[in-house]
């Protein structure tokens, strides 16, 4: 679920109140429910997606989760969007993290190094296998997975307003099938997203993966 303005910007109701995305005039811990469901679970869309955008980037995707938990347990405040092009949040220019992909027989391994804080991610892959993920690394986040068809998606999101993965430290998904990375991103405290670089390791490893090695 990915969605433009474009598609659902019509009508002037739809940006009443942001976060709102139940459209019953609160912002509740329902409303992180219903966004979870269309973004991770192929759950049906909100009645006014723009009111699911909480980070004002003109999509609706996993990174709005995080704002949304912050809003409703840390009282962060949430602004509503100006659907004008010019505008909308635009990504960061430069990475924030660093994305490293190997394969270990029929098992691709991906490892984040934050170079920030970061309070949510979201790594998009496609390829072949049964697209099981498993995270190999210590974090309080918790991990979605999204799979359709030979697309793959893998995001870490910070649930109750207070988690994050640190600077320096990293992330890593044990995933059963051989995927290549075709997007990487993550978000900070402020709600900002950034891509992340990504560095495909030119040869197979044979050996069992092990945390250790790292």
């Amino acid at each position: 679920a990915d969605a433009d303005f474009a598609a659902y910007s019509e009508s002037s109701d739809c940006y009443a109140k942001n976060g709102d995305v139940m459209r019953d005039g609160k912002i509740t811990s329902a409303d992180i429910v219903a966004l979870i469901n269309y973004a991770w679970k192929g759950g049906p869309a909100p009645e006014c997606l723009n009111e699911g955008d909480t980070n004002c980037d003109g999509k609706v995707n996993g990174f709005d989760t995080y704002l949304l938990v912050k809003h409703v347990f840390n009282g962060w405040p949430l602004e509503n969007c100006d659907p004008t092009p010019a505008t909308l949040r635009q990504w960061a220019a430069t990475p924030k993290a660093n994305v490293e992909v190997q394969y270990h027989g029929k098992q691709t391994i991906i490892t984040l190094d934050a170079d920030m804080d970061i309070y949510g991610l979201e790594i998009g892959l496609y390829g072949t296998g049964k697209g099981s993920v498993d995270l190999a690394s210590a974090s309080s986040m918790q991990l979605f997975t999204s799979l359709d068809a030979d697309y793959l998606r893998v995001g870490l999101v910070d649930m109750n307003g207070s988690t994050r993965l640190n600077q320096g430290s990293k992330a890593v998904f044990r995933i059963d099938g051989t995927y290549e990375v075709q997007s990487a991103a993550v978000i900070d405290i402020q709600g900002r997203v950034s891509a992340a670089s990504v560095n495909t390791a030119p040869t197979e490893r044979d050996e069992p993966f092990s945390l250790t090695e790292r």
